[in-house]
């Protein structure tokens, strides 16, 4: 910003970026920005331009990145080295939240079921406890309507919220 100079962050990265419904976010530090390219996610330093795909090996669709109620930082629980992306296996169909390491880039399942997570066309909505490190998110099935669940930071003691339609 202060010389005024454009730089094209995504120089030379094989595929397109972007999700029809999400926007690239922040880092809680302002050193990075997380998005989607080719259903997966990408990490790109400011700095100097660094990107790297964070589960190229994940073997699944990366759907949405949890963010902070602001939606512009990605959220980033407990010491701020991981990301939560929700995800769906093309194979299965089942779909999934996922803990990303952003130091190794491996991925740790926290769930994943046969139920379909969201609201806006698979991509999530959420709503995040920062301070308490919670999620609330909605789920449904074929015999569930869309409910509103409430789960800690590492997907233990999941708990519905709502009860619509019983």
């Amino acid at each position: 910003v202060a010389d005024g100079k454009v730089r094209n962050l995504t120089e030379g990265v094989d595929g397109k970026f972007g999700h029809p419904y999400e926007r690239p976010l922040w880092s809680a530090d302002g050193e990075h920005i997380f998005c989607f390219g080719a259903s997966n996610l990408w990490q790109i330093s400011i700095k100097d331009g660094y990107y790297r795909n964070l589960t190229k090996g994940l073997k699944r669709n990366i759907t949405a990145i949890v963010h902070e109620n602001d939606g512009n930082i990605v959220w980033s629980p407990h010491d701020r080295s991981s990301v939560t992306v929700q995800t769906q296996n093309s194979e299965t169909k089942q779909m999934g939240f996922y803990q990303i390491d952003l130091t190794s880039g491996n991925g740790n399942v926290l769930v994943e079921e046969n139920r379909c997570y969201g609201g806006i066309s698979s991509g999530g909505i959420f709503s995040v406890d920062v301070k308490n490190d919670r999620i609330v998110y909605i789920a449904e099935d074929a015999k569930n309507p869309p409910n509103f669940w409430l789960v800690s930071s590492d997907f233990q003691n999941r708990h519905k919220l709502t009860n619509l339609n019983p």
